[in-house]
């Protein structure tokens, strides 16, 4: 339900043409021309929809399971083993008679995946060599502080799946970097 996003970039105010340090030569062409920069992405998880079994015969549809009165379907996941552990509260839906429908609504907004939280970062360094070209070099960091963003739990509900519940492995990748140069004209 919410997503944030905030990028920048800062270029440090240091060498020719800056505040500080506006030696020229070499010292310049060392000190000068250093950019950061920044994308940080926050977004809390997304709603869940469980499924049920197919008992409808209605045209190969899915159906949904009952959910339980008074029973809470998102567990405690302070101390959560995603090895071992189901994300949803089993207890908390039932399997619908065949030929009916499940009361369960089609997204749960009291269950809800893992939220997800990333940073890239970059680093970067211009230095002119003449008026129209100049040398660029980078470093950039992707998932920079390597952030585990766990996938969402099996939804298939069957008192008979013995994964529902687990979670599915990891869709983001885990901190990458890259340095890169060019040539700029």
């Amino acid at each position: 339900p919410q997503h944030l996003v905030i990028s920048g970039i800062y270029e440090l105010p240091i060498g020719p043409g800056k505040p500080f340090l506006t030696h020229a030569g070499a010292v310049g062409k060392v000190v000068g021309g250093w950019q950061f920069g920044w994308i940080l992405n926050y977004a809390s998880g997304t709603p869940v929809g469980i499924g049920a079994s197919n008992q409808l015969d209605l045209f190969g549809g899915g159906n949904r399971p009952n959910v339980v009165s008074g029973v809470n379907p998102e567990i405690n996941r302070s101390n959560f083993n995603p090895a071992v552990d189901p994300m949803y509260n089993i207890s908390a839906f039932s399997q619908p008679p065949d030929f009916t429908f499940g009361n369960a609504a089609k997204y749960l907004s009291n269950l809800h995946d893992w939220p997800a939280y990333n940073e890239d970062l970059s680093m970067i360094k211009r230095t002119r060599i003449r008026e129209s070209v100049n040398v660029e070099f980078r470093f950039e960091a992707f998932n920079a502080f390597n952030r585990v963003h766990f996938a969402g739990g099996n939804t298939s509900y069957s008192p008979s799946n013995p994964a529902f519940g687990l979670t599915g492995g990891q869709p983001n990748l885990p901190q990458l970097c890259q340095v890169s140069a060019k040539i700029n004209f």
